[in-house]
């Protein structure tokens, strides 16, 4: 931990809870992904690439640190090295995501998704798939059920840019990992 201290790290008991597991691999997995497009070749088109697939996994943890790191990245990058500016980057984001995410904030990404949707469809799909993320936030659904039914027409109507969203699968599906949150 003293050597790589980014390194998504969890005690194993604690990876019997769902939420707990969820956010661990979902960091793995971040992690991998930023060491493989940003620090492979560092530059600030790569960090704003990690961090636009990245938009929604940020706000679902952290609308705060979202915006933080939008500002790091936008006015205040230049004060920085590459270096030093991936190492800072990859500091507050591994932070920002440790926590799991809320069923609140879960649900305010779900709407902001659903509002890429709204102007392909009509009326009473739009109140089914809302019905759907109410029910997730009431903890009636799973959110891989609001999920399936989000990207099922966002790969019908919604555009290269949301559809590349890791929010969507941040690990592979296989894993059944959002079955249980």
């Amino acid at each position: 931990m003293a050597r790589y201290p980014h390194l998504p790290v969890e005690e194993d008991g604690r990876l019997n809870d769902a939420h707990l597991r969820e956010n661990f691999v979902q960091r793995v997995f971040a992690h991998h992904t930023f060491r493989q497009q940003v620090l492979a070749e560092p530059s600030v088109k790569n960090l704003l690439a990690f961090h636009s697939q990245y938009k929604y996994i940020l706000m679902a943890h952290s609308q705060t640190e979202y915006r933080g790191l939008g500002r790091l990245l936008g006015q205040e990058h230049q004060q920085y090295t590459i270096d030093e500016l991936c190492d800072l980057y990859l500091q507050r984001f591994m932070k920002a995501i440790s926590k799991p995410a809320s069923r609140g904030n879960h649900y305010n990404v779900l709407l902001h998704l659903f509002g890429y949707l709204k102007p392909h469809l009509e009326g009473d799909v739009k109140q089914d798939i809302l019905e759907t993320f109410k029910n997730y936030l009431q903890g009636y659904v799973n959110l891989a059920t609001a999920l399936t039914l989000l990207h099922h027409y966002l790969r019908l109507f919604g555009s290269h840019y949301v559809q590349a969203q890791r929010y969507l699968s941040p690990y592979p599906k296989a894993l059944g990992l959002r079955n249980q949150v």
